[in-house]
């Protein structure tokens, strides 16, 4: 823990979806093995675009686009919202709810959120079309007013901060390609000044339209052949794609306390913008993205050298491409300790295209996952060097196929780079995760519990546990079981499985049907809790014999007693409980403390648990034990 800084920064919670995959899983496969998510169409497939004869007829149209295939999804009632709402909403604030959700999920506090204060920030492409489209179409009861809130997407952040209660600071940015990263490196600067404790960032782009091509024009971004090909010889630009993606995180220091999953260490950061050192105010600038660069190397305060992964901005446009190689030549240059053909090249831009907004974000998704599988992912679509790219004298080369990414004596690291037109530009130092212990052992039981705002989406996610029990090489039912139980809300209908092994859970899964769902939700505010402790009289030989013998924590607890009062009296508890024929236990002088020593231990185990008493009530002796756990008495 000591090798952490003050500043470094724990990725505890990813999500995402990008063309070709609408989770991170999916997402991390298609990398992998060197997909490419753009899609080709037929005159017939874009004829619903209204797309002109004479622009199809054209030898520059190009019938290629890269986009969301289940973008026009959206639980409004999940969320809250009128269908009316929904309606108007702009898409790309209806899938950042969704991405928001499901990253604070994955990190394990969407049920605490009302516990600390979380920050939200991230940006999206501008669409007045759908502006346009929301006030025209709004119904009458809504009004504009209402409909602007729901239809632009600078309320974006505020919008989701009301929906989920998130209470620390709500940003919204936009830096046109660089946005989504700047997100993740403005959300890591207010963590640092502690205006939140746990902080969501990231991107969105949707378009109004999937099945569209484009036309080539000579000298612009969009690539000729549809293709996005980093680095290449053949490069001639880029495709426009669409994604979103989140990312939570936490000081560092917190997550380690906390025992948070951690999936990457952002080391240090650097932000700037061009000014006017360069040829247009569209173009890239090589000093504004080596001064980028460096202080991001000088904020981790680690030897560029460390580094075996760029995932660079990587447009595959002939202007772009050679300015951003020539800028981390400089900054990663062989003389500041790096070797030749150490640190592999790669871009994202080649299996999804150009998803602006989310282009940042998409690529430190990219770079995160292959930290934590511990593989560099090829960069695809790439033959030849561009011959306007030099990686002589640099770390640099291409990687084109999946290897293991290895370090013997230092953490993996990587670079991530995003440059936004109008030249913000940004560097993130990622490090790999620090390695975690092992889970305890878990008790021979395993409970599962599941619930959804309806029937139907609570046999969702039944089907969903189901598929993800069957698939998983590595399913851990104690990890899986605290995962349900402690970190997801709770919702209104619920249903709970016990199995002592995957085989009996899945068992128990498959033979579960929907019509033994409980036709009444119960209610959402959850039961009070009293703990009653009873008198003398309720002793046994034996007593909580097997959660002595399974639970660790009722074991200590327990222990803790035994030996506070033979140091203090002299007497052996554990000899008159256990492995006695009872004779001694049923003495007043034991009975009482035996009994206090029994209740308190388990009443410790079930607050663990998280099942703590709202109230509790004792009779003679009990009475003692709730005025102990409540803080009246030490337990001494």
């Amino acid at each position: 823990m000591s090798n952490y800084k003050s500043t470094d920064i724990a990725i505890i919670g990813i999500s995402g979806q990008f063309p070709g995959a609408k989770n991170l899983d999916e997402f991390w496969n298609n990398l992998k093995e060197g997909i490419e998510s753009v899609s080709f169409f037929t005159e017939e497939e874009l004829q619903p675009e209204n797309i002109s004869k004479d622009l199809l007829a054209s030898s520059s149209f190009v019938k290629a686009n890269a986009y969301l295939k289940e973008k026009h999804y959206f639980d409004s009632r999940f969320f809250d919202y009128l269908p009316e709402e929904a309606k108007v909403m702009e898409p790309q604030i209806r899938l950042f709810h969704q991405t928001c959700w499901h990253a604070l999920e994955d990190s394990g506090y969407i049920d605490e959120r009302s516990k600390h204060k979380i920050g939200l920030f991230a940006g999206g492409a501008v669409n007045n079309n759908w502006m346009n489209y929301a006030q025209l179409s709004a119904s009458k009861d809504m009004g504009a007013f209402a409909t602007s809130q729901l239809s632009d997407i600078s309320y974006l952040s505020s919008k989701i901060s009301y929906l989920m209660d998130l209470q620390g600071p709500s940003v919204y940015l936009n830096t046109a390609c660089s946005t989504s990263l700047v997100a993740v490196q403005e959300a890591s600067s207010s963590l640092l000044l502690r205006e939140c404790d746990i902080a969501l960032a990231g991107g969105v782009k949707v378009n109004n339209y999937s099945k569209k091509g484009y036309l080539y024009q000579e000298g612009m971004i969009q690539s000729r052949d549809g293709h996005c090909r980093p680095f290449d010889a053949s490069a001639s630009g880029t495709i426009g794609s669409e994604g979103a993606g989140v990312v939570v995180l936490k000081r560092v220091q917190d997550a380690l306390n906390d025992n948070d999953h951690i999936y990457a260490i952002i080391k240090g950061g650097g932000l700037n913008n061009d000014g006017n050192n360069k040829i247009s105010y569209t173009a890239p600038s090589v000093d504004g993205q080596i001064k980028a660069i460096t202080r991001a190397l000088t904020m981790a305060k680690i030897s560029p050298g460390s580094v075996g992964y760029i995932e660079a901005h990587g447009t595959g446009t002939v202007l772009g491409d050679p300015i951003e190689v020539e800028a981390l030549k400089s900054a990663y240059s062989l003389s500041e300790g790096s070797v030749a053909g150490s640190c592999a090249l790669g871009s994202v831009k080649g299996n999804i295209g150009h998803a602006d907004t989310a282009s940042g974000i998409a690529g430190l998704l990219k770079t995160v996952l292959a930290l934590k599988h511990k593989q560099l992912p090829p960069s695809i679509n790439f033959e030849a060097l561009n011959p306007k790219i030099s990686l002589d004298g640099s770390p640099f080369y291409v990687n084109t196929e999946l290897k293991d990414w290895v370090s013997d004596s230092i953490p993996l690291r990587a670079g991530v780079s995003s440059l936004g037109i109008g030249g913000t530009n940004v560097h993130l130092i990622l490090e790999e995760a620090p390695v975690r212990a092992a889970s305890s052992d878990s008790r021979k039981m395993h409970l599962l519990t599941l619930s959804g705002k309806t029937p139907s989406s609570l046999m969702g996610n039944i089907e969903n546990l189901k598929d993800y029990v069957s698939l998983s090489e590595s399913a851990d039912l104690s990890d899986i079981g605290y995962t349900l139980n402690r970190c997801r809300e709770p919702f209104g209908y619920r249903q709970f499985f016990l199995g002592k092994d995957t085989d009996e859970l899945f068992s128990s899964l498959g033979a579960f049907r929907s019509e033994e769902l409980s036709k009444e939700a119960i209610g959402s505010v959850s039961p009070r809790v009293v703990f009653m402790f009873p008198g003398q009289g309720s002793q046994y030989v034996d007593m909580c014999l097997g959660l002595y013998e399974e639970e660790s924590l009722f074991r200590e607890e327990l222990d803790r007693c035994f030996a506070y009062v033979k140091s203090s009296h002299g007497k052996d508890l554990k000899s008159v409980i256990y492995n006695s024929d009872g004779s001694d236990l049923d003495d007043t002088e034991y009975t009482q403390v035996c009994l206090f020593c029994i209740e308190y231990s388990l009443a410790r185990l079930l607050m663990s648990l998280g099942i703590v008493p709202d109230a509790m009530i004792g009779h003679s002796l009990g009475e003692y034990v709730a005025a102990c756990l409540s803080g009246l008495f030490t337990l001494e």
